[in-house]
């Protein structure tokens, strides 16, 4: 019996095309990828908060090169901000956007009257709205560290790390709910929405960890990639994540559609 529902539950990922959506994802992931770490960046300096220091230096050491060139790559292009930097910024960031809504239509069956212009304007409305969950994941992390003064008079390494990891994950789980609300294009419960959304943190945080545990006990890994190790670890990483949220979006679909909770 378990062998016959485990199978059907595989029949329908397949009808779903997951893996192919995820890997659709994680293409206009890494092309909205720059865009994406300046607004990231832009938030964050709002409220005096060094994304270098504060962020990519508590990464694993395998990653850091990557990200600091990333942050690099990002503040160099907004060396020179004008009207016309910030709307494509704001354009080609939300790509992924519009192809995350697209999906969602084929995934859930339905047809959706927010296409062409409107799909761009929603688009463009979401990494909006992501823009304020960036600053307030920053003032998260700003309130934290005076806490941490105040209390310990001195910031404590170890206690602002933790601090830094509960603000992404809550952080994290605002931004998979909120892209489960962007993405359904039929009436479903709230409360199915955040179950679905808790799956796909999950899994976000099983690959997570399963990838740092391979970099740091498999030293091969840097030796066979060598200076493409980083990156091959942060397409790996994404990949992931985005299949995590596709199992999500497709979870959501799957209870709304027969109505099991």
């Amino acid at each position: 019996m378990f062998k016959k529902k485990f199978l059907s539950l595989l029949n329908y990922a397949e009808e779903k095309r997951i893996s192919t959506v995820a890997g659709a994802w994680v293409f206009y992931f890494v092309s909205a990828i720059v865009p994406l770490t300046f607004l990231f960046i832009t938030a964050y300096g709002v409220f005096g908060v060094d994304v270098s220091k504060d962020l990519v230096s508590r990464l694993p050491e395998q990653f850091r090169e990557n990200a600091y060139l990333l942050v690099e790559t990002a503040n160099r292009a907004s060396g020179k901000v004008t009207v016309f930097f910030v709307f494509t910024t704001l354009f080609s960031s939300s790509a992924l956007i519009r192809q995350m809504l697209k999906d969602g239509s084929r995934i859930y069956g339905v047809g959706r009257k927010d296409k062409g212009v409107k799909r761009i304007v929603k688009g463009v409305f979401a990494v909006c709205v992501l823009f304020f969950v960036f600053m307030l994941c920053a003032l998260l992390i700003l309130f934290g560290k005076h806490l941490l003064n105040t209390v310990f008079h001195g910031e404590k390494k170890g206690l602002i790390t933790v601090l830094t990891a509960v603000s992404f994950t809550l952080i994290s789980y605002a931004v998979i709910v909120l892209l489960n609300l962007f993405i359904c294009p039929i009436d479903t419960k709230k409360s199915v929405v955040l179950f679905c959304s808790l799956i796909s943190l999950a899994l976000v945080f099983l690959g997570t960890m399963a990838l740092k545990f391979y970099v740091e006990f498999f030293s091969r890994y840097n030796r066979f990639y060598g200076g493409l190790a980083g990156a091959i670890g942060l397409l790996t990483w994404t990949y992931w994540c985005m299949l995590g949220l596709v199992v999500g979006v497709v979870c959501l679909e799957f209870i709304t559609r027969k109505k099991l909770l």
